[in-house]
């Protein structure tokens, strides 16, 4: 079967989406199926991670090249130039049809495929369906999450969400298959009218999500040699990770043999004492609007009441960005609060084994209760005490138990009951060996490889051979 993966997001960007196409296009590769990613060229600062995982070359064309930071990808990656917004990221409209229009023409005039897995956003989806029709090749939908209702959180006109929530619906109804992360997901198409079971043989599949447990162990491993990313000094400081020119060395974020071993933990090297460091919290990923991440930075006034050397540590983007700066500013936290750039698997892994927690949120009332933030599936993965604040599953994950203590602790969207539960993570730190125990049953339990099966099944299923 020869099958193309529509992105707008792919490695070595790191990303959920990055992540679960990737997992994908390695699954359909193992099992013979030949496999094209038409995607963008990566932004300047990560042009030499894809240099290197391509096992050098220019990052731009549409060589095949290397996974996982080492080896050679089993599929190839077709780039094309995109344009970019001020934070470097493929986000709004003008940078989407950048992408998309071109796309269009790549599928039109490209080599025939027999079928085409499309990423939001519903734009990508919207000019796919046209393209596959005219090519009489059929497409499956990824649906990660709800893009109409995201745009109606940020105050969007009407007109725009009710446009938008026509081109969804377009995209959504044209697939042959619609691939649902989550229950929730599900239940909110079903709410909008899309499935289970669209008709002509379309469908609904409820496929989970995860995280690439193994890149996440690279950087553990990594880690544990002399001047690793956990040495003490780099772990000290909140802005060191977010130096330039820090990438891993190349090759270091693959070990032969043990990498691509399906469903394995996060190594379980342990952690520095916490004792160490100061009380330091991360929020490793995107901040936008449904995320509500601000109430992590209205509890810092009172976490550092309680412990005075505590830290803030946000890695990542999001709309949500220059208003987080401000308000730390304006409650006078700024001291104690770091805004860093988005870091690779490898890199930010170490981080978060050595967190006092790892924090995440998702704002209640916005349409997006249903969301499940895969920020935590990577935290606990590296072993990391969680805080969730929110509504959803993720409260739910929470009380998963290891060894009979749960994982993580949630609370409501409140600065009170989360300045709480970061000044008891900060007082009862977690030992290594809890964090080792806690990354081992993730593990097992988060790991994009079943997920990427189970897609490969339906897909496959899809198509007559």
């Amino acid at each position: 079967m020869r099958v193309a993966i529509a992105s707008r997001i792919f490695e070595p960007e790191p990303a959920a989406a990055s992540f679960r196409l990737a997992a994908l296009a390695r699954e359909l590769s193992a099992a013979g199926h030949e496999v094209t990613v038409l995607t963008v060229r990566p932004p300047a600062a990560l042009a030499a991670a894809e240099d290197d995982a391509r096992g050098g070359g220019a990052a731009g064309g549409g060589a095949r090249g290397g996974a996982r930071g080492g080896g050679a990808r089993p599929y190839r990656v077709a780039r094309a130039p995109v344009l970019r917004d001020r934070s470097g990221y493929v986000r709004g409209y003008l940078p989407y049809l950048s992408f998309d229009l071109p796309l269009f023409f790549r599928i039109l005039c490209g080599p025939r495929r027999d079928l085409i897995v499309v990423e939001p956003p519903p734009t990508t989806g919207f000019f796919v369906r046209i393209a596959a029709a005219l090519r009489r090749t059929p497409y499956a939908y990824y649906a990660a999450d709800i893009w109409a209702d995201a745009a109606a959180q940020t105050g969007a006109p009407g007109l725009v969400v009710g446009v938008l929530r026509r081109v969804e619906r377009f995209a959504l109804r044209g697939a042959r298959a619609v691939l649902s992360v989550s229950e929730g997901v599900t239940a909110r198409l079903a709410e909008l009218g899309i499935g289970p079971d669209l008709g002509a043989g379309s469908r609904v599949e409820t496929v989970g999500n995860g995280i690439d447990v193994a890149a996440f162990a690279a950087g553990l491993r990594g880690s544990e040699e002399p001047g690793g990313p956990e040495s003490p000094r780099g772990a000290e400081d909140p802005g060191r990770a977010a130096e330039p020119g820090r990438a891993e060395e190349p090759g270091r974020a693959e070990e032969p043999g043990r990498a691509e071993e399906p469903g394995r933990a996060v190594d379980p090297s342990p952690a520095r004492s916490s004792a160490a460091q100061p009380p330091t919290f991360v929020y490793a990923g995107t901040a936008s609007e449904w995320h509500g991440a601000e109430v992590f930075v209205r509890a810092m006034p009172e976490v550092l009441r309680a412990e005075p050397a505590a830290r803030l540590r946000f890695i990542g983007g999001g709309s949500e960005r220059g208003a987080l700066e401000s308000l730390a500013v304006e409650l006078d936290v700024g001291r104690a609060v770091s805004f860093e750039p988005v870091l690779p698997p490898d890199r930010i892994a170490p981080v978060l084994r050595a967190a006092s927690a790892a924090v995440a949120s998702v704002r209640p009332g916005t349409g997006y209760d249903f969301a499940f933030p895969t920020k935590l599936y990577s935290a606990a993965a590296c072993g990391a005490p969680l805080i969730y604040a929110g509504p959803g599953p993720a409260v739910a994950f929470m009380a998963e138990e290891v060894d009979g203590r749960p994982v993580g602790v949630a609370c409501p969207l409140d600065p009170v009951a989360v300045a709480r539960a970061m000044i008891e993570a900060a007082e009862d730190p977690a030992s290594p060996a809890r964090r080792a125990r806690v990354a081992e049953w993730a593990g097992e339990r988060v790991g994009l490889d079943r997920v990427a099966a189970r897609i490969r099944a339906i897909l496959e299923a899809l198509v007559p051979r």
